[in-house]
């Protein structure tokens, strides 16, 4: 018998943001769907909001995809308090990055999902999230033959 952990993956939070980090770092785009899987089921806690800055960093149609069906579902359940700041910070990102108005569908969902949550933000600031871009963007420009300085 193959042990649940081994069979669907990681339910280790850590070991789920480690390896989405590292698929961004290295810009490995075939692990979008294992990703985008793992951030529509949301199996775990905090690895989620990782999902969703490794989708930004590597801004394809189909990470938009991903991003706008995790908020069409999960702004709807205002009872499941997961990723959707994230997922909301993303799209809004990338909508200003690539000239879209995919925020623009889920903001009434948006407003309603945080009106009992009081320390949620009504609005998206993205400034946090760009800060982890420009870290994965500058791991990932980093040429892999350089040695790092001892610690």
């Amino acid at each position: 018998m193959i042990p649940r952990s081994s069979a669907a993956g990681s339910f280790i939070w850590r070991t789920r943001q480690t390896g989405a980090f590292f698929a961004a770092i290295t810009d490995q785009r075939q692990f979008i769907d294992i990703i985008g899987t793992h951030l529509l089921k949301s199996e775990v806690c905090f690895a989620g909001s990782i999902y969703c800055c490794v989708f930004a960093s590597f801004n394809t149609p189909k990470c938009v995809d991903y991003l706008n069906t995790y908020l069409e579902y999960y702004l709807t359940k205002p009872d499941l308090w997961f990723d959707q700041g994230s997922a909301m910070k993303a799209i809004v990102y990338l909508d200003k990055i690539n000239g879209t108005n995919y925020a623009d569908k889920h903001l009434i969902n948006w407003i309603e999902f945080i009106k009992n949550k009081e320390h949620w933000e009504k609005e998206i600031k993205t400034d946090a999230l760009e800060k982890h871009l420009i870290v994965i963007q500058t791991v990932r420009n980093t040429p892999a033959n350089k040695t790092l300085p001892p610690v």
